[in-house]
């Protein structure tokens, strides 16, 4: 029951967090598309690791596929709009900004195990998770880069 309740507070609090960030920073294009690619990256990590592999599944094995759907339709998302919000525009500073992320959420991870909403069977949070977010935050800002140079180019035209 915990498990349940757990994940449906991530899934409540991140469309939360996600609705004030749209609402109150300046959203642009490539945030939107950064977060799509965020929902895409992990509904595609998860296809492996989570239904197929069978490394980590959300709350009941029964249920790991729709599971995953909402959390890679509302919480990564949410993730990525906050990441990208509050990113450093000093591009020396990101290299320590994806570190601290990648840290933090892995700490999270560590923290909130017991609650069950995540049921770890042969992936390991630390490294595995550390690592992937240090590579998916890597990604997010370069395809972020990607999307800026894309609509600057097209509102040239």
């Amino acid at each position: 029951m915990l498990g349940w309740i757990s994940f449906w507070g991530y899934i409540i609090i991140s469309v939360i967090i996600a609705i004030l960030i749209i609402k109150y920073k300046k959203i642009i294009f490539a945030d939107i598309m950064t977060a799509i690619m965020a929902s895409l990256l992990s509904f595609s990590f998860d296809m492996v690791f989570c239904k197929q592999l069978y490394t980590y599944h959300y709350i009941t094995k029964k249920y790991a596929g729709i599971n995953s759907f909402l959390m890679g339709l509302t919480v990564f998302p949410s993730i990525s709009l906050i990441f990208t919000s509050y990113m450093p525009r000093n591009k020396k500073l990101i290299p320590i900004y994806v570190f601290t992320w990648s840290t933090f959420l892995t700490i999270f991870e560590i923290l909130v195990r017991p609650l069950g909403a995540v049921v770890y069977n042969e992936w390991r949070i630390v490294p595995y998770s550390f690592i992937l977010y240090l590579l998916v935050f890597s990604f997010l800002i370069y395809y972020r880069r990607i999307m800026l140079k894309y609509s600057k180019n097209t509102s040239k035209q």
